[in-house]
């Protein structure tokens, strides 16, 4: 077989070529950047945004065979599987009382309201400052859509209640939440549904510009869906920078996973006693000698006759000594540890609870924690609990269905009114302390979506405020518009004759003019500015 021949010119050629197209990159890249570095020596994997930055480890990533699209999974680098998670989380008493407490919290916000000092929603112009009195169709067809989750019927859609208490128990377990929204043939939204947030998984930014999918729903490690960024809405609360765990939030139950763990153990070991056996901690001695068969037959029937069911602790064990000599006797060990371990409970239940934003007073749970003697009962640290947790999670339920109202009118957004004045003396309090410092009457009934008072068209006194200060400047400006009257009539004593009367004739007028107001008009002004006063 000949051997083929190389043409070395043709080679260089290329080689030449090949450096000129190398050369006319970096000079581009020159042009486009200033970090030459990043753009022409790197490849451009792990990064987003047009950033020099890596964000992501773009070496370890899972793969399927989906079209060859590359994922980023959440369980690498150790990470804890989604399953995992809820498994802890439907095994740990204390995580479900708070997911159930929270979901109560939550749900009087899920409703639709007129007033900013009403617990719901409400939908307005974005950036608008205050409540419009007019009814907006558009803010009225999108309160709709989002309650009901769509604009047509489907018996079997979740409304806007169900809806969220679903992704809040994704989001409080797996820190992160998924919708996919529905559009019909004009390309318009129709509806939105809830999706199991531990399917899904973040496709590379790499293939996402080859195939327009940016997340994949992975069932039993297959790729069932492919979604782009219009029709999947995938988030979370708590974020995070570490490139091996980018794109996926850290959960409150992985945060607590050591806690919980403890908390699971300590509550198996009491349960125990409960279930398993009965068998006192101690020992048994013989005063004489015995064969290891005779010590396991012992062993054996003890063990038998005492284990099982609570009933079983009131099953007397009978042993025949057999010598007359013999004798059985009972050495216990076990001491009292029911404090210590009470505490090392409430150690673990006050950090989980803490994670979550919760107390125990708020869940109506018992611990031995002393108290002061003068202590309010715990009021100011549940009030604050009931701020913080409320605000956190409706901030970013607020800011994550906003991504959906986004879809149908970017002009409008649903904000989340009423959780940072849930109690009414609270709001009473603030609104009067703004009033008296500085807010006027018709700024703070503006906030309210109320008309602004205007004294002069006040007839009853019934329809102002019980307001002290604003019932006097009523009063006070009805004793003005009276007296008014009253020196309309008095006027033009001094001129019968249309001219101008000097000094002296109105002196000689004025004692015979006001003999003859006295007993009236004057009387009458005279009682109404003593009601001033």
């Amino acid at each position: 077989m000949a051997r083929e021949k190389i043409d070395v010119d043709q080679l260089l050629a290329k080689r030449v070529a090949y450096n000129k197209e190398a050369y006319t990159k970096m000079q581009k890249a020159k042009k486009e950047s200033e970090n030459i570095f990043n753009q022409y020596f790197f490849l451009d994997k792990g990064r987003e945004h047009g950033a020099d930055s890596v964000f992501y480890d773009p070496y370890f990533v899972s793969s399927n065979c989906f079209e060859n699209i590359r994922t980023i999974s959440r369980i690498q680098y150790g990470g804890i599987h989604c399953r995992t998670l809820r498994a802890v989380a439907a095994k740990a008493w204390i995580i479900n009382c708070c997911i159930t407490h929270i979901s109560r919290k939550i749900k009087p916000f899920l409703k639709p309201v007129t007033s900013r000092n009403e617990r719901g929603f409400i939908i307005h112009k974005r950036f608008e400052p205050q409540l419009n009195k007019k009814e907006d169709k558009e803010a009225v067809k999108i309160r709709d859509f989002i309650c009901a989750t769509g604009n047509y019927v489907y018996p079997n859609r979740d409304d806007f209640v169900k809806y969220c208490v679903k992704l809040l128990r994704d989001e409080l377990t797996l820190d992160q939440v998924a919708t996919e929204i529905q559009y019909n043939k004009q390309g318009k939204p129709v509806a939105f549904f809830a999706v199991d947030a531990a399917t899904i998984e973040r496709v590379i930014p790499e293939k996402e510009n080859e195939t327009v999918f940016k997340y994949l729903q992975i069932v039993d490690g297959m790729p069932s869906a492919g979604y782009t960024q219009d029709n999947m809405i995938f988030d979370f609360e708590n974020p995070r920078t570490d490139i091996y765990h980018s794109m996926y939030g850290y959960s409150l139950v992985e945060q607590a996973v050591d806690l919980i763990t403890s908390e699971i153990n300590t509550f198996i070991y009491n349960a125990g006693n409960f279930t398993e056996n009965k068998l006192p901690k101690g020992m048994l001695l013989l005063n004489s000698d015995a064969n290891s068969d005779v010590i396991d037959e012992m062993e054996d029937y003890i063990t038998e006759i005492m284990s099982g069911g609570p009933l079983n602790q009131w099953r007397i064990p009978i042993i025949p000594s057999g010598d007359k000599d013999a004798k059985l006797e009972w050495k216990a060990i076990n001491t009292n540890r029911e404090m210590e371990f009470q505490a090392w409970l409430d150690y673990l239940s006050s950090g989980v609870m803490a994670l979550f934003g919760c107390s125990a007073d708020e869940l109506g749970i018992q611990s031995q924690k002393s108290q002061a003697m003068f202590e309010n009962g715990g009021q100011d640290r549940m009030a604050a609990a009931k701020s913080s947790l409320l605000g956190d999670l409706l901030v970013f339920f607020e800011s994550y269905i906003n991504k959906i109202v986004a879809k149908i009118n970017p002009e409008y957004v649903l904000e989340f009114v009423g959780y940072e004045k849930d109690n009414p003396n609270t709001v009473a309090d603030l609104d009067e302390k703004e009033v008296r410092t500085w807010k006027s009457v018709n700024e703070k009934r503006a906030e309210k979506g109320l008309d602004p008072i205007d004294l002069t068209k006040i007839k009853n006194p019934a329809d102002l405020p019980m307001n002290v200060q604003l019932v006097q400047l009523f009063q006070s400006q009805q004793a003005q518009d009276d007296m008014g009257g009253d020196m309309d009539g008095m006027g033009g004593f001094g001129d019968e004759e249309g001219g101008e009367g000097n000094g002296e004739e109105m002196e000689e007028q004025l004692p015979s003019e006001m003999d003859e107001m006295l007993p009236e008009e004057m009387n009458k002004s005279i009682n109404k500015s003593m009601l001033i006063i």
